[in-house]
């Protein structure tokens, strides 16, 4: 039985207004309303078959509209509109539970490509499942290219858009070019849930400007449950969204101890994530599996990792090409932008973001410090990410297990502008304080870097070293220094320098021992870490 509410939270119709919009998109074709053919409404009584004669009267009529008004149709038979030409609409007030209502055929004879939809549209509907945070699913859609899913509420359900294997979505580019705008999903377990074991059985998807509160799980999951597949996507733009989740407040609650994403993807292509509100997550807020092109632009990220230490933006496996850019990165428990397992990351530009970090944020649940990594990227990968920010947030970059800040502009294939910065080191005796390199990472490096040493207690001894290294035998020639450099007391920052490898080290100056501060700005193919 469905739900008795038809509307939002505010008791409004759902679908909006009176609904001409849609309907203006059929007015010249076949227009059916299922009380033509015998529904009832009440949401007690099955409407499963009156749904379905409507759609084939439509269909029989050469295409149009199944137009639903004021009611509550229960339609625990399911609605299969396997052929296209038809469109799903309310004029306002109608609500559909207790069954799926499927878009596209169930199996698909052609080797890709799928069942044209292209103009036909689900819209101003509201789909209640009565089954909060369950298992049921709302819209189902099979072999479909270039449906319109628009101004719907998915509420009270397992699965808001549902788009699965085991519905025959198992070919190249079969459901595709689908349009996901300006909906709401609450009270769901998946809002958008798409799980296929090939990744490009989906592709080229808009899922903009939508409203997702309160999705158990994920609130958009386009990747393989399947631990030998993939999934995902080839071709994503997600864009204009705005997903909150349980708010830390409510740990107590059952439900918040499996929250996990706001937006979790397998495999993808040419991905657009853009101008979205991501907030509340259980574990990381935007997790990447495998992305190939990607843009992560002007996006806000607030709150990740409220259960489990976890990144704002998470990204595995590949050596993927991509920008990172205008972001404001807040409150996260791990990193704000976690780089594992890549196998390359010399393609991965970061810059102009915000970064908001604390070591003890209140939405942080469990009982572990936190790290304190801004950008961390595994052992394993190639080269380092060029890094255009160098915004004081407390948080440090962990890259290959070294916890530094650093900072890279790239002007030639070896060369460019970099800065890094060392904190509270102990230098009693010769110490390593920055790692060398060429800007993209190399092993063979020249230029001139300013190191300026302050000490940690006391930031007004400070002294600026102007040193020539080159890797062709470990050169490092002092150019000049000036400040509190002959160590006449222990909290002198006085030192020489001296290069080994890709060690730049300094030795302690006559009195000189203590916990110093170190930053230094590199030109040329030199890079200090």
């Amino acid at each position: 039985m469905l739900a008795v509410g038809c509307g939002d939270s505010a008791g409004r119709p759902a679908g909006g207004g009176d609904g001409e919009g849609v309907h203006s998109q059929v007015s010249a074709r076949s227009v059916h309303n299922p009380y033509e053919f015998g529904a009832v409404g009440d949401g007690l009584n099955d409407d499963t078959a009156a749904l379905r004669a409507a759609y084939e009267a439509a269909l029989s009529e050469g295409g149009g509209a199944v137009e639903l008004t004021r009611g509550r149709f229960y339609i625990p038979g399911n609605v299969e509109m396997s052929q296209a030409g038809v469109s799903l609409l309310s004029r306002g007030g109608a609500v559909v539970g207790g069954g799926e209502v499927r878009v596209g055929p169930a199996s698909y004879d052609g080797a890709a490509s799928g069942v044209d939809f292209s103009g036909d549209s689900v819209a101003g509907l509201t789909f209640d499942g009565d089954d909060d945070y369950g298992t049921t699913r709302c819209l189902v859609l099979r072999n479909t290219r270039g449906l319109d899913i628009s101004q719907n509420l998915f509420r009270s359900a397992g699965k808001g858009v549902a788009v699965e294997a085991a519905d025959g979505n198992e070919k190249f580019h079969t459901t595709a070019m689908v349009r996901v705008s300006g909906n709401r999903f609450t009270r769901l377990t998946f809002g958008v849930y798409g799980d296929t074991e090939e990744w490009d059985c989906l592709s080229d998807w808009q899922i903009t400007d939508n409203y997702f509160n309160f999705c158990s799980d994920t609130s958009v999951w386009i990747a393989s449950t399947n631990e030998g597949a993939i999934g995902g996507v080839d071709g994503l733009n997600f864009a204009g969204n705005t997903i909150f989740s349980l708010n830390h407040s409510d740990s107590a609650e059952p439900l918040f101890a499996i929250k996990r994403y706001n937006l979790r993807l397998g495999k993808t292509n040419w991905l657009r994530i853009i101008n979205n509100n991501f907030f509340e997550a259980g574990l990381s807020a935007v997790y990447l599996d495998t992305p190939a092109n990607f843009s992560v632009i002007g996006n806000h990220i607030a709150w990740p990792g409220q259960r489990e230490l976890a990144d704002a933006l998470e990204i595995h496996h590949g050596a993927p090409k991509g920008v990172i850019e205008g972001n404001t990165f807040a409150m996260w428990t791990r990193a704000a932008v976690g780089l594992h397992d890549l196998t390359d990351l010399r393609r991965i530009e970061i810059g102009g973001n915000s970064w908001a970090w604390t070591a003890s944020p209140d939405s942080w649940t469990g009982s572990e410090s936190l790290p304190g990594y801004r950008i961390y990227a595994s052992q394993g990968g190639e080269g380092y990410p060029t890094i255009r920010d160098f915004q004081d947030s407390g948080a440090f970059d962990n890259l290959y297990g070294e916890w530094r800040l650093q900072s890279r502009d790239i002007k030639s294939p070896k060369g460019g502008v970099s800065g890094a910065s060392h904190r509270n080191l102990d230098v009693s005796s010769t110490t390593t304080v920055f790692s060398i390199s060429d800007i993209v990472g190399g092993t063979t490096f020249g230029g001139l870097i300013s190191v300026t040493a302050t000490n940690t207690k006391d930031p007004s001894l400070t002294a600026t070293y102007l040193l020539f290294v080159s890797s062709a035998g470990s050169v490092c020639t002092p150019i000049a220094a000036g400040g509190h450099l002959e160590g006449a007391d222990t909290a002198h920052p006085s030192f020489t320098w001296a290069l080994g490898g890709e060690a730049l080290r300094a030795t302690p100056v006559g009195a000189t021992a203590g916990t110093f501060d170190f930053d230094a700005v590199a030109l040329g193919a030199a890079s200090p870490f």
